[in-house]
């Protein structure tokens, strides 16, 4: 029932006084993210939120420079407004150095 209303349980310690009703333990809350049918899965991120700038992966880990996605704002979807946006930076404002 939980994977029908897109919840994904989370390992955190809750005081949450519903948590029995729903059969999570203690260390566990439930977190619900509507997502828009509109949306789709940002490209940038892969759907994680978490952009990766240089760097490299050493043993699985990737070291080097990360932060908040700026294509989807974190969320790891795309929604049309978030789109639109992109595509006006990606043509108006980014620009593309072709010589190096």
């Amino acid at each position: 029932m939980l994977a029908r209303m897109g919840a994904t349980p989370v390992r955190a310690l809750s005081r949450c006084p519903a948590r029995g009703e729903h059969g999570l333990s203690r260390r566990e809350v439930l977190v619900v993210t509507r997502i828009p049918p509109s949306a789709r899965k940002c490209d940038d991120c892969n759907g994680s939120g978490l952009w990766h700038g240089h760097g490299h992966t050493e043993n699985g880990v990737f070291v080097g420079a990360t932060g908040t996605c700026f294509r989807c704002r974190g969320k790891g979807h795309q929604t049309p407004d978030d789109t639109r946006r992109n595509t006006y930076y990606d043509n108006h404002v980014r620009k593309f150095d072709l010589a190096h």
